[in-house]
This record gives C-alpha cells, sequence and structure tokens, in this order.
C-alpha cells in the first residue's frame, strides 16, 4: 500500500493543476503540443512583414498529410491565403486562437 501514494498523491496534483507542461513557452508558441512535429514555422512578425504563400504552397504539395496550425489572429487577408493553399492540396488545416502573442 506504500508503493501506491505517491503514485496517487501526483494523480490528485495532476487533476487539481493540470498536466505539468514541458517548454510551455515553445508550446504557446507552436500553438500545440510537442506530439506535434513542425515542418515549417512562420512566426506572426513574419507572416505580417514577407509574403510566405509561395513557399507554403510548396511545401504542402510535397506532402498533404501534413496539417496546417493557423493563429487565429492574422489578418484575413494572409490567413486566407494560408486556407487557399491547404484546400487546394487537401490538407487539413485549423485556426487556434493564442490568449498570449508571442
Amino acid at each position: 500500500m506504500q508503493g501506491k501514494r505517491p503514485d496517487l498523491d501526483q494523480r490528485i496534483q495532476n487533476a487539481v493543476f493540470g498536466l505539468p507542461l514541458v517548454r510551455p513557452d515553445e508550446q504557446h508558441r507552436c500553438l500545440g503540443t510537442f506530439y506535434e512535429r513542425i515542418e515549417l514555422r512562420i512566426s506572426f512578425a513574419e507572416a505580417l512583414k514577407y509574403n510566405c504563400s509561395g513557399v507554403l504552397q510548396r511545401l504542402l504539395k510535397e506532402n498533404s498529410k501534413y496539417q496546417l496550425l493557423i493563429n487565429g489572429q492574422l489578418d484575413m487577408d494572409i490567413m486566407g491565403q494560408y486556407i487557399q493553399s491547404a484546400k487546394q492540396n487537401g490538407v487539413l488545416f485549423a485556426i487556434r486562437i493564442c490568449l498570449k502573442s508571442f
């Protein structure tokens, strides 16, 4: 019975406070968990400054199994280009809203 006590305490802590995060800053920047692998990351500032739709289009053509995660705070014209690229290549996409911007 003694060996089960630390496990029970840890489960209670996780239930009350949630699972501990590994590198929470990086998880918030990348809008996901470490189970998701990132092939291309375009920062918010890069998306506003450069036209990255061509690079994204080529990448999505190469592998339609990718999924596209879009920051919901982007301008609609930029977001529209990314969504159009995803639709043209049959790639799943999701729009995520971050409460904290990095």
